[in-house]
């Protein structure tokens, strides 16, 4: 009977999406932490079939200055914005949750009331009042 249960609770952590995030998060957690930034990238690429609601973003928005490194942060509303070679762009609009929220994409996808919520920590960047970034387009 233990044995039943134990192969049901593993059968519900494999098929469980919100199970299957956090070890995601975890994973990339475990190379940010040992300073492996692409491996990091990589792990949360598997999110790109995964939930992507606020919990998400919560756990995944701290790798953000890890990722930016020492590149120039942009934000803009123009959706049509292409990010040059060392550049992050942050696109704000009306885009509900879906993968290109995650800090790995470049360009990133965000709802437009989400402005400033990001870890900035860059010093290419142009911090104004609460915290923000300097608004280009």
């Amino acid at each position: 009977m233990a044995e039943e249960v134990f192969e049901y609770e593993k059968f519900t952590a494999e098929v469980d999406p919100l199970v299957l995030r956090d070890e995601i998060v975890a994973e990339a957690s475990g190379h940010f932490s040992q300073g492996e930034i692409e491996l990091g990238i990589a792990a949360l690429t598997k999110l790109e079939r995964g939930t992507i609601d606020g919990t998400t973003l919560t756990k995944t928005d701290p790798f953000f200055a890890l990722i930016a490194r020492n590149k120039r942060i942009v934000a803009t509303c123009d959706h049509r914005r292409i990010p040059t070679e060392n550049e992050v762009v942050i696109i704000y609009e009306n885009y509900p949750h879906i993968f290109e929220n995650i800090v790995i994409n470049n360009p990133i996808k965000r709802q437009i009331a989400t402005f400033g919520d990001l870890p900035i920590t860059n010093s290419n960047t142009t911090l104004a009042g609460k915290a923000s970034t300097k608004f280009m387009s």
